[in-house]
C-alpha cells in the first residue's frame, strides 16, 4: 500500500532551538514561511493532499537560512479504514526531534497533526490560518469536538493524545491574514501575504481586468447549473479564468496558467493594475484579498450557495463584496 512520496533530507536532530512547521496546503506554506523567518532553524514537514505543481512549487521555494524539509504525498482517496492505517504507519516514515522549542500548525482538526504533536515534546505551540475556517463561526474550528468513547480509546491506544480542543487551549498565539476579525485563539498577530515585488512598486497599469476565480462546482451542487454561471460571466464581460487545482472542466475564458496560488499571483502580477474585479461563488482566496485598494469582489450567489454557506456569504457581504444573483439569469 503505497501512500506517500518523500522529498528532502533528514530533519536536524541537534539544534535545541529548532522550530517545527507542519503544512497541508500551498497557502499554509506561504503563511508559515513568513512566520518562522526569524527563527534560528526550521524543520518543515509538508503533507500534500493533492499531487499538483503548486504544492511542489511552494515546497521548493520555502526559504530559511537553516532549514530541513520533508514532503509527503498521501493518497487521499482511500477509505476511512485505510486513512486510519496511514496515520498509524506515518510514524514509520519520517524523523523528528524529541524536543522542539516551537511548533507551528494550521490544520488543527487533522489527525496527522495530532499524531505528530503526540510524538514530540515542545515549549511553545502556535497556530496560523487555514483559510476562512478560522473566521467563519459555524466551521469545525469554532466547535468543541467530541470523539466517541470507542474512537477515543483507540486513539489513546495508538498514542494520539491531542485533538482540536486541546490545541486551541495550548496555542500561545494565532497568526492570521485577516485583520480585525475574531479567530479561534484570542491572542492574534497579523501576517501580510500580499507584498509587491520591489521592481513593481513604481509600475502602474491604467487598466481594469475581470477574473473568474474558479472552484469545483460539484462541491457546491452535483447538479450545478454551469450554463447559467457561464452566461452570467459572459454578460459581465469577464476576461480570465483562474482555475482551482481540482477543477476538471474546460476553462470558461482564457485560463491563467501559473504555479502561484491566487493570493501570490495577485501580489506578483495583479497589484499593479488600476482595478481588478474578482468573480467568485465562495472561494476563500477572494476573501483573502478583499481589503486591498484596487480589488472589487463580486459574489455570485444562488439559492444553493446561500443555504450551504450562509455564514460565508454574510462574511463576504460584511467585508464589502457586491452580490450578484445567479438565479435571476434565465
Amino acid at each position: 500500500m503505497c501512500c506517500f512520496v518523500v522529498y528532502g533530507g533528514v530533519l536536524n536532530m541537534s539544534d535545541k532551538k529548532t522550530s517545527l512547521v507542519i503544512c497541508f496546503t500551498p497557502l499554509q506554506m506561504l503563511i508559515a514561511e513568513k512566520i518562522v523567518a526569524q527563527q534560528p532553524s526550521v524543520d518543515l514537514i509538508v503533507i500534500a493532499l493533492n499531487n499538483n505543481d503548486k504544492y511542489k512549487y511552494y515546497y521548493n521555494i520555502f526559504q530559511h537560512p537553516n532549514i530541513a524539509k520533508q514532503y509527503y504525498l498521501f493518497d487521499n482517496n482511500k477509505s476511512r479504514f485505510f486513512k486510519f492505517i496511514n496515520i498509524i504507519k506515518f510514524n514509520e516514515n519520517f524523523k523528528l526531534e524529541k524536543f522542539y522549542e516551537n511548533i507551528y500548525i494550521s490544520s488543527i482538526d487533522n489527525k496527522y497533526t495530532h499524531n505528530i504533536l503526540s510524538k514530540v515534546n515542545f515549549n511553545n505551540l502556535y497556530t496560523y490560518d487555514d483559510g476562512t475556517a478560522n473566521i467563519v463561526k459555524n466551521s469545525i474550528y469554532f466547535k468543541q469536538t467530541f470523539e466517541s468513547k470507542l474512537k477515543d480509546i483507540v486513539l489513546k491506544l495508538i498514542g494520539i493524545r491531542f485533538n482540536l480542543n486541546k490545541i486551541k487551549k495550548l496555542s500561545r498565539k494565532h497568526y492570521t491574514i485577516y485583520k480585525g476579525i475574531q479567530n479561534i485563539v484570542e491572542q492574534t498577530e497579523y501576517v501580510s501575504i500580499i507584498e509587491k515585488k520591489e521592481e513593481d512598486r513604481n509600475i502602474f497599469i491604467d487598466q481594469e481586468i475581470k477574473i473568474f476565480l474558479g472552484q469545483p462546482l460539484k462541491d457546491i451542487d452535483k447538479n450545478f447549473d454551469t450554463l447559467a454561471l457561464k452566461k452570467l460571466l459572459v454578460m459581465e464581460e469577464v476576461n480570465y479564468h483562474f482555475k482551482h487545482p481540482r477543477e476538471t472542466d474546460e476553462a470558461f475564458f482564457e485560463e491563467i496558467k501559473t504555479s502561484y496560488i491566487f493570493e501570490d499571483f495577485f501580489a506578483k502580477e495583479l497589484s499593479k493594475y488600476r482595478k481588478v474585479i474578482i468573480y467568485t461563488l465562495s472561494s476563500t482566496a477572494a476573501l483573502n484579498i478583499i481589503s486591498l485598494d484596487n480589488v472589487e469582489i463580486r459574489l455570485i450567489k444562488n439559492n444553493t450557495v446561500e443555504i450551504k454557506y450562509p455564514d460565508l456569504v454574510q462574511l463576504f457581504i460584511k467585508s464589502g463584496a457586491t452580490v450578484i444573483d445567479m438565479d435571476s439569469i434565465k
